[in-house]
């Protein structure tokens, strides 16, 4: 027995150390590695919690149609600042004049660059003329930049706790759509059939 061999060993090495008056060898003990968080604890850990604060909408940034070029983006954002500060009329004037020119094509209502043409024209009226609420705001916050950087990291906890619930909603759903996959939906068992009378057949259903 090799256990038994060892501790007899130690012994004879113990007993011969105490009568030389020599003291004892350190005790070698065999170090056990840390467990390992369970995977319920590690997935936990891995959501991110909801922030308790919700920004306001970040109604001053527009990403740019897909597709567009550097000058068809500039002359969009041109003509949007001059419809806002120049109002509806010069709109109008403006279509009617370039209405061929394919520059000018997000003026239509039917073109898929009109909706993004006009969310600009919003944003610039506002910065033209913007609420007492925001100036007074701005004012406050321009004294503050503590507040300021409290206020970008709310919102980048926000960003990063949407992306992250799209994230594990698109997983729950590929997940869902792996386990249809794999049911045979062709291996089936008839159970029991069903018969009904003739008469039953041209009768009306209440």
């Amino acid at each position: 027995n090799l256990y038994y061999k060892q501790k007899l060993h130690e012994e004879v090495v113990l007993n011969a150390t105490k009568s030389a008056g020599l003291a004892p060898p350190p005790t070698i003990t065999e170090s056990k590695p840390a467990p390992k968080p369970s995977a319920v604890v590690e997935k936990a850990a891995s959501v991110r919690q909801a922030p308790k604060e919700i920004p306001p909408p970040f109604i001053y940034a527009i990403d740019p149609p897909p597709g567009i070029t550097g000058p068809e983006l500039d002359t969009m954002k041109l003509t949007a600042q001059f419809v806002a500060r120049n109002g509806r009329l010069f709109l109008t004037n403006l279509t009617q004049r370039e209405h061929r020119n394919p520059m000018f094509d997000f003026l239509s209502p039917s073109s898929t660059r009109f909706a993004h043409f006009q969310a600009l024209v919003e944003n610039y009226k506002r910065i033209l003329n913007p609420p007492e609420e925001l100036l007074k705001r701005l004012q406050i916050e321009s004294g503050n930049r503590l507040e300021i950087h409290n206020r970008a990291l709310k919102r980048v906890e926000w960003e990063r706790y949407q992306e992250d619930k799209k994230k594990r909603e698109q997983a729950e759903a590929d997940r869902e759509r792996d386990i249809n996959a794999a049911i045979d939906w062709h291996d089936f068992v008839v159970i029991e059939t069903l018969d009904f009378p003739e008469e039953d057949i041209d009768e009306d259903l209440p």
